[in-house]
This record gives structure tokens, sequence and C-alpha cells, in this order.
């Protein structure tokens, strides 16, 4: 187990934590933000633990098909949902065509959601130790 490794899932359980506070605070935009970085990371470390390079990206679709993980499309499909909000809560002006919610609805399925995926991962890299 490699340092690198052991940072990018501390970052993660980290941002994991935060989505939680933030979420219970009604701070929507800023969880979902949270909910991107732990599954990034996660990831990151996924790849770390496999000897790959870890890219500089945020791209969380481009991250997971790089890993050696197999995964159900509904995976893809949710990584696909949250990735669009990463942008807008850094660069206002990206001007996206669509609009980006941040209810306590769609924030708290993002957030459920992430919290198994998150699981769902960490199992997963257990087992490639």
């Amino acid at each position: 187990m490699t340092q690198i490794y052991k940072e990018w899932l501390e970052f993660a359980k980290s941002d994991m934590k935060n989505a939680e506070i933030l979420f219970t605070h009604n701070s929507y935009k800023d969880s979902i933000w949270y909910c991107h970085q732990a599954i990034e990371k996660l990831l990151k470390a996924i790849l770390s633990n496999q000897g790959k390079t870890v890219r500089k990206t945020h791209d969380l679709i481009g991250l997971l098909e790089e890993t050696n993980v197999n995964y159900q499309k509904s995976l893809s499909t949710f990584l696909e949902e949250l990735n669009p909000y990463y942008i807008p809560t850094r660069y206002p002006e990206a001007g996206f065509t669509f609009k980006i919610t941040y209810s306590k609805t769609k924030a708290r399925k993002i957030f459920l959601t992430t919290k198994e995926v998150f699981k769902w991962l960490r199992i997963e890299l257990n087992h490639k130790k």
C-alpha cells in the first residue's frame, strides 16, 4: 500500500464526511460538490492502488473506465448524473445550457446514492489489495 494511495483514500473519506455535514446543514450545492469529490478521490485511490497514473481530471466516467473495476450500468449512469455538478460550483461562467438544481430532494438523492457507491467502491478497493 503506497503513501499516495493512503492519501487519496483519506481525502475521499474526509470529503464524504463533509458532504454529510453540509447536507444536514442544508448546504445542498456544497454537499453535492463534496459528493463528487469523494467519488473522484476514491476512484483515484483505486487507480493508485492498481499502480496506474492518476490523471489530473474531474471526469468521473473517465476515471471509472480507467480502473479495473467491474461495474454495473447503474454506476456509470449515476456518475454521468453527478459529473456536471463539479463545474458550476467552481466556474459560474461555464455557461451551461441546462439548469443545475440544488434542491433538498435532488441533494438527498445524490447524497444517499453517493454513500452507497462509496461503500461499494471501498469494498472493491479492499478486494483488490
